[in-house]
């Protein structure tokens, strides 16, 4: 039962009972910590500065590949 994180179009009938126009926008703190939540890799990305705070984050397709594995078999 998650709620959607993007604005729906005009067009789109989402079954809101809410005008689109009276909808709170997301910030971008709180777009980021959904992208985080729903994505492990995301996650990573994120809170590298965290986990290892000497050592830099260096991006790969090793990184990525780890993180959609790990995800997917937590997933099942």
């Amino acid at each position: 039962m998650s709620k959607s994180i993007f604005r729906s179009s005009p067009k789109n009938n989402s079954g809101s009972s809410m005008p689109f126009s009276n909808r709170p926008a997301l910030s971008r703190f709180h777009l980021m910590k959904e992208m985080a939540r729903r994505d492990f890799y995301e996650f990573v990305r994120q809170a590298w500065h965290v986990l290892e705070p000497g050592t830099p984050f260096v991006d790969g397709v090793h990184v990525l590949a780890i993180c959609l594995h790990l995800q997917a078999i937590t997933e099942v």
